[in-house]
Formats: C-alpha cells, structure tokens, sequence
C-alpha cells in the first residue's frame, strides 16, 4: 500500500507543479495526512522530507477531520449503492466517474468546513468534541 502511495505523491507533486505554479514555486503548499499506516510509514514520511513536502499532521483519535468525512463518502457510496462490479479496475472507473460529477464549490466547501473544525480542535487543545 505504501509503494502504490508514493506513486500517488509522485502524481500530485506533478499536479501540484502544473495547475499551481504560484504555489510550487514558493513552496507555500501544505498535505494534509490522517493517522493511515501507509502515511506515517518510512518510506512515505522520507519521500516526504526529501521533497520538502510540509504536513498538516492529524491529532490522534480525530477521525472527524479527515476532509472527506464532511460530504464526499456520502455522495459517493449513494450512486453505487447497490451497484457489483466484476473488477477493481471497474470500480475505479466508476468511483472516479462519481468524483468528477463533484461540483468543484463543493469540495471547496468540505475544505472550508475541515479548516473550521480544525481550528475548533487546536483551539481545545485536541479535547474530544461532540456536534458542533
């Protein structure tokens, strides 16, 4: 898993670099990690280091700051509820089909919403919080 995470790494430096010139050439970019064994391992954390890849790390036991938490499972299990594919290859091309359809406000709006809660978090000094 951390192998096929590095080549994703590789695919969103390049990203990065192409659709964010501003960003890449000052450097000012930050990747947001959650606790996944694949993100904390070696291998990953010293890709990371060598190409000065600044992390927002994940406060342990918070779960509920992981972007994606706040509207993309939703809408993405909803369509393929149901739905059996044959292969994993099916299922990416479906899966990624249903991320395209994402409004790109949307998923602005999840990182806004993620921004808020991490704020709420460090301003509590990583104290379990309930609701809102």
């Amino acid at each position: 898993m951390k192998e096929y995470y590095i080549e994703v790494l590789h695919q969103l430096r390049d990203a990065v670099r192409r659709k964010r010139p501003q960003l890449w050439a000052s450097g000012d970019w930050q990747l947001h990690h959650d606790n996944a064994p694949a993100h904390s391992s070696r291998l990953v954390q010293g890709f990371l280091a060598k190409h000065r890849i600044t992390q927002v790390s994940q406060p342990p036991y918070s779960p509920d700051l992981v972007p994606c938490n706040f509207w993309l499972f939703s809408k993405q299990k909803s369509p393929l509820k149901g739905k059996r594919f044959q292969t994993v290859d099916e299922i990416k091309e479906n899966a990624m089909r249903q991320l395209i359809k994402n409004p790109k406000e949307d998923i602005a709006d999840s990182f806004e919403k993620w921004k808020g809660c991490r704020e709420k978090c460090v301003r509590s000094q990583g104290e379990y919080l309930e609701g809102n």
